[in-house]
């Protein structure tokens, strides 16, 4: 054999992902359906043919793949349930005694991909083409001192066909200047255009987009936090109950504490005055001279930390 790639890995891993996702096909197939096997990682996908004179699934795990097809032999035209019904139960008990013959294996995950700067469209907000984050708490203008978990995205709302924002040969370039040069432009362009007017959709202008910045995620607006206990350079026996409290000072209230034990976390408390507990002897990564951080996060995203050190005794 003389193999040769022929689609890049992430790619492969993606859509192996997205067919394996029972969550996903659950509006069109139920959370029950036979194309779903508990348990295992099954990658699956229907289809039918125009006027019903094919039907058939194709499935896959990491071991193997098994297709299904059910036809007339002088192409006429099927019931129009036939792979609901037929084909994919059939598939179904193919697939479960088959599953008993392979090892128990899961697809390997693709690797994240920041989406960030994405456009829109392609993170399924079809309403407009222009980004802009806001703070969420005040809904002003996010900066880059705004926590990510406390920025929104939102778009300056005029709704197109998804032609109209991205070119289909090149998806993540800019957008096409001259989109109506696609040949399936204005098919889908007219009754998106129309659908929008028809329910209310505006075209609004840059105008929507806040011009006050975020002004509650300032550097002298993070929690103040010191440990009162355990104080620096104490030490305890490994199986010590260890007795953690602060003092702090914030300008927004306090809704969590976390803790974390050289680098590893260890637990949180979300109940004033956040105090905590924990045993040396239960951490995995245990040293005889060991850090202690605690990191406060206030009720509008804001983070303060502090850090202590402490020893034990073998």
């Amino acid at each position: 054999p003389n193999p040769s790639q022929v689609l890049d890995k992430q790619i492969a891993l993606t859509v192996s992902d997205v067919l394996n996702d029972n969550v996903a096909r659950a509006p069109e197939f139920g959370t029950n359906s036979p194309l779903y096997f508990p348990g295992y990682d099954v990658a699956d996908k229907t289809g039918t043919t125009n006027d019903y004179r094919d039907a058939w699934v194709l499935g896959y795990t990491p071991t193997i793949a098994v297709g299904a097809w059910a036809g007339n032999n002088d192409n006429s035209v099927m019931q129009k349930q036939i792979a609901r019904y037929i084909v994919v139960p059939m598939w179904n008990l193919f697939m479960q005694e088959a599953l008993k013959a392979v090892p128990k294996e899961n697809f390997e995950k693709p690797a994240p991909v920041d989406t960030t700067n994405y456009k829109p469209v392609l993170k399924g907000m079809w309403q407009g083409g222009q980004p802009y984050w806001i703070d969420k708490n005040t809904g002003q203008l996010a900066t880059d001192l705004t926590p990510p978990d406390q920025k929104e995205e939102k778009v300056v709302q005029s709704v197109h066909s998804i032609l109209y924002w991205l070119d289909k040969s090149n998806p993540l370039g800019p957008a096409p200047s001259n989109p109506e040069q696609d040949a399936q432009f204005e098919n889908w362009e007219a009754p998106i255009r129309q659908w929008a007017q028809q329910n209310g959709y505006a075209d609004q202008t840059s105008s929507v987009i806040p011009t006050q910045v975020d002004n509650i995620h300032l550097p002298e607006f993070a929690p103040k936090v010191t440990f009162t206990n355990p104080l620096n350079s104490a030490s305890y026996n490994r199986d010590s109950r260890v007795n953690v409290t602060l003092s702090y000072t914030s300008n927004y209230p306090i809704v969590k504490a976390e803790y974390y034990l050289n680098t590893s976390y260890i637990g949180a408390s979300t109940k004033t005055p956040f105090s905590f507990t924990f045993t040396p002897s239960d951490s995995n990564n245990l040293q005889d001279t060991n850090q202690l951080r605690a990191v406060l996060t206030d009720s509008v995203g804001n983070k303060g930390e502090t850090t202590t050190t402490f020893s034990v005794n073998q």
